[in-house]
């Protein structure tokens, strides 16, 4: 085994394309027969020929693969705020007693960069009663339908938390 020369070979690098490649048609070709069932393949072709070269153009950056605990943890965070934050806003729309104080925050985000801080905005949007509007340097603004002082920002640290829990990532220092 040579340490000091890590670079892959040439055949190492052609097979690993190669197995690549065949993974993204037969996804493609799979993901189209699904759609599709038996109509539109010269349609289908073309479909699975420009998905394949768009997943080589991407790269080969290997997603990290969450443990089986992190993804059950998160499914039931997302579960229960789900259905928590839905019957809240149902019931604040039909009893005027509890009315609407909605709100703009800024809330600094400690994920990094890429896919936790993607997943943890688009996550946040399917809150109910919550919307991520804008991404300015590392600060979400988010507009709540019900604005609860530090309970709201508690639960935006949780989200983000089961995200970073989620990609085994740290968190970073609060920046803001």
């Amino acid at each position: 085994m040579n340490l000091v020369n890590s670079t892959p070979s040439r055949s190492a690098i052609f097979w690993r394309t190669l197995w690549r490649t065949l993974r993204l048609v037969a996804a493609s070709t799979l993901g189209w027969w699904i759609l599709a069932g038996n109509a539109g393949w010269p349609f289908g072709i073309a479909v699975i020929a420009i998905t394949t070269a768009t997943g080589l153009m991407i790269g080969s950056a290997r997603a990290p693969v969450p443990s089986p605990m992190a993804a059950l943890s998160f499914a039931a965070f997302f579960f229960r705020n789900s259905l928590y934050g839905s019957i809240d806003v149902a019931y604040r729309a039909v009893h005027p007693r509890l009315p609407f104080k909605s709100a703009w925050i800024g809330y600094p985000l400690r994920l990094p960069p890429g896919a936790p801080r993607i997943l943890y905005i688009n996550v946040l949007t399917l809150m109910p009663g919550t919307l991520c509007a804008d991404l300015k340097d590392n600060v979400t603004i988010v507009h709540l339908l019900h604005a609860q002082g530090e309970m709201v920002t508690k639960e935006l640290s949780a989200l983000e938390e089961h995200v970073a829990a989620l990609f085994s990532i740290p968190l970073e220092n609060r920046r803001g």
